[in-house]
């Protein structure tokens, strides 16, 4: 009489899925009542570790038999003798996280058992021969959860394998309020490394990543009103501007900055900045200085002409206007005395 395992994991391809860290059981990979391995292995920490014990024990009275147990790089464990006990098979390997990639045990057990019956035993009969499936593939595979951080609507967790690449997703938590985000990190306080959405990268364990956020920040610009230009401001919410260095016009001088171009509302820089600002700048008229005064100008002496003497004639005075032609006849008068005189001293 001859007796079959059943194909290993139970799977048609002899494959069992396991995640980082989870245990896994002999007895979900050979089901089998009479031949029932359980054990106790983990995956290991960055690279795995052969397993260092094994116990095999047979669920049926049998000579003493050996079975072996390799690794998928042909690495043989230990062989052990199987006899008179429950069959079981423990794995001992570092507890932490999987092997950077899928397990591949390949188990020998394609020999004939002689059971033996203890009296008082019902074990099988003593001709059966026990074979099945020489290799069992443990699937290992890993998990990226997304933390929202503060947020909300954090991104579906994802499976990855470890040697492959993942996609870090595009998809971004809902933020906090006056927050925008700004990529993920392995740490939520920022000091881990960081990934930015639609990254590829590759994950060699178990990985949670951390939403990081940043304040939403508003624009602070300045209206000079044809003034110097003055550069705008990214200020983050709740935080204040700073007030630039004044600008200048020419003919003016700067009076401030205002909220309003009406310039009704003098803005305070040590206000908290809540959403986008315009600024606008005030400018007074530099005043036109006064114009010289003029030195009082002296006015000239009068030239006052000298009077003429003239000898009386016994003529009435008639005037100004007749002045000139008194003094002509005055003239004459003494003239033609003058040539009387002459002519009376020749005759004489």
């Amino acid at each position: 009489m001859t007796a079959v395992l059943p194909r290993l994991c139970a799977n048609p391809n002899g494959t069992c899925n396991y995640t980082y860290g989870q245990e896994v059981t002999k007895k979900d990979i050979f089901p089998d009542r009479f031949f029932s391995l359980g054990h106790g292995y983990y995956v290991s920490s960055k690279n795995f570790q052969s397993p260092s014990k094994e116990e095999m024990e047979a669920a049926f009275d049998a000579n003493t038999e050996t079975f072996t147990i390799t690794d998928s790089s042909g690495n043989a464990v230990a062989p052990e003798n199987v006899t008179n006990k429950i069959d079981t098979y423990q794995v001992y390997a570092k507890i932490g996280f999987t092997a950077p990639r899928s397990i591949f045990y390949s188990v020998n057990y394609n020999k004939s058992l002689d059971p033996l019956r203890p009296l008082g035993y019902k074990g099988l009969d003593p001709d059966t021969t026990y074979w099945g499936e020489n290799q069992v593939t443990i699937r290992v595979t890993g998990e990226l959860t997304y933390n929202a951080n503060g947020g909300t609507d954090a991104p579906d967790a994802v499976a990855i394998n470890p040697g492959e690449d993942s996609t870090i997703t595009d998809a971004k938590p809902t933020a906090p309020e006056h927050k925008v985000f700004a990529g993920w990190n392995t740490k939520a306080d920022g000091t881990g490394t960081a990934y930015a959405a639609g990254a590829t990268e590759r994950f060699e364990e178990n990985t949670t990543l951390y939403a990081q956020w940043k304040p939403v920040e508003y624009a602070v610009t300045f209206d000079t009103a044809g003034g110097s230009d003055i550069a705008a401001q990214n200020v983050a919410h709740a935080e204040a501007a700073v007030a630039p260095e004044a600008p200048t016009r020419e003919g003016f001088t700067f009076a401030g900055w205002y909220t309003d171009a009406a310039y009704t509302m003098p803005y305070d820089f040590a206000a908290a900045v809540t959403g986008p600002i315009t600024l606008y700048a005030k400018w007074d008229p530099v005043p036109a200085p006064p114009a010289p005064s003029a030195s009082p100008q002296q006015e000239a002496p009068q030239q006052v002409a000298p009077k003429e003497t003239t000898p009386k004639t016994g003529l009435a005075n008639t005037g100004a206007s007749n002045i000139g032609g008194l003094t002509g006849a005055a003239v004459g008068m003494i003239v033609a005395g003058g040539l009387v005189s002459l002519l009376r001293r020749k005759n004489s």
